[in-house]
């Protein structure tokens, strides 16, 4: 087995060092909490049809995405390598959860077609039973004045609400171009909170970032009836002891949470 110096060791991002024969001869602790144990191959982790993996990775497109199979999670990474004395560095960037994110605000910015169909679908069906329901009403003596009037006073926000779904359904379906939401990010990780919102405000979203769990909540109390869509890191967002998407859900219950962890 080949020895790494302490600073290899702890870096924060994962490394294994394989030989000739694809062995996992080292692995850094970023390594070994990913999910990699040395003496493995790295056939183990990864089905490669033939031997020579450092051979493969220098081959690969530097966007090729190599899919890490473990005991309980699969892991998307970019690799990049370098030949030393004790065989073939290979470093590991774990793009799985900026992917998730990724495929997260598609779906946010673009609800597609087929849902939008749904949507539509849905509206009109229960469009159908308000309407079913002011023939029923109109026959109906059972019910006194007072719950009589209530009753229609529900159908009709129902009914105003599921024509409101209806037509942006079908505003969204002919252009093309949903509505932009406004944001709000929380993520502890400067870097990656101005990041995701340069990316979102590329997408003509308005956003408004923090990052701090406290000063979000300050924000919310006051603006929660502006804002449709939150982005929390809970790994560095925490409101006392509860969640920070907690807190928000309990401020705003119709508000639309995406959590992601950045560790």
């Amino acid at each position: 087995m080949s020895d790494l110096s302490p600073e290899l060791k702890a870096a924060p991002i994962p490394l294994i060092v394989i030989d000739p024969d694809d062995i996992i001869v080292a692995a850094n602790s970023a390594a070994v909490s990913m999910g990699f144990v040395e003496g493995d191959t790295v056939n183990r982790y990864l089905f490669l049809e033939e031997k020579d993996f450092a051979a493969q990775i220098a081959a690969a497109p530097v966007t090729k995405l190599w899919c890490f199979t473990f005991k309980d999670s699969e892991k998307l990474c970019h690799l990049s390598s370098s030949q030393v004395e004790s065989g073939t560095y290979c470093w590991l960037r774990d793009m799985s959860e900026q992917l998730a994110l990724a495929e997260r605000l598609r779906l946010l910015k673009d609800p597609g077609a087929k849902q939008l169909r749904h949507i539509n679908h849905q509206a009109a069906t229960a469009l159908g039973y308000a309407e079913l329901l002011d023939v029923i009403m109109d026959d109906s003596g059972a019910l006194s004045p007072d719950q009589l009037a209530l009753v229609r006073q529900y159908q009709l926000e129902v009914r105003n609400s599921l024509q409101r779904i209806q037509q942006i359904a079908v505003e969204e379906n002919a252009t093309g171009k949903p509505a932009k939401r406004p944001i709000l990010l929380v993520e502890g990780h400067a870097a990656l909170n101005e990041l995701i919102t340069e990316l979102l405000k590329s997408e003509g979203y308005k956003v408004t970032s923090f990052l701090d769990a406290s000063s979000a909540l300050q924000y919310f109390r006051v603006n929660h009836h502006s804002v449709q869509t939150a982005i929390v890191d809970e790994t560095s967002s925490r409101a006392g002891s509860n969640s920070l998407s907690s807190a928000l859900k309990e401020m705003a219950p119709a508000l639309s949470v995406i959590t992601v962890s950045t560790d």
